[in-house]
């Protein structure tokens, strides 16, 4: 599942959630709107958090997935 759908589906405001997993809001809006991938600690909090709805892959840009 995306994290922006995650978002929405459990209906959590992007600051709750950035705070939760200690990203600064700024950071996390862009990983959200996948204009960076975060990384491997944020991804990590990030896939705990919401206890693996949001993958890893789903969290990587895809121009890195075609790399792997």
């Amino acid at each position: 599942m995306e994290l922006d759908f995650y978002l929405w589906k459990y209906k959590i405001k992007n600051k709750d959630f950035a705070e939760d997993v200690d990203i600064g809001p700024s950071h996390f809006s862009m990983i959200k709107r996948r204009k960076i991938s975060p990384c491997l600690m944020h991804a990590i909090r990030i896939h705990e958090h919401t206890k693996g709805k949001v993958t890893f892959r789903e969290m990587l840009k895809e121009i890195e997935l075609e790399n792997l």
